[in-house]
């Protein structure tokens, strides 16, 4: 089968339904996202604070 040939049997190809399953993929995702995004926020919290005292440190010079 050619690129072209593949790819046009791609394009005509019927959607098929997707299961239904009581937790969707989308919503795992959406809670791992939230964790991640949680952490990241300590993370740059602390190097927040860090680059304060850093700015106060190299004005006193």
């Amino acid at each position: 089968m050619t690129p072209t040939q593949w790819r046009r049997s791609h394009l005509t190809a019927k959607s098929v339904p997707l299961p239904v399953t009581t937790s969707p993929m989308w919503e795992r995702a959406c809670s791992r996202k939230r964790c991640v995004s949680q952490y990241l926020c300590r993370l740059t919290d602390c190097i927040r604070e860090q680059a304060r005292s850093h700015i106060l440190f190299v004005y006193n010079h």
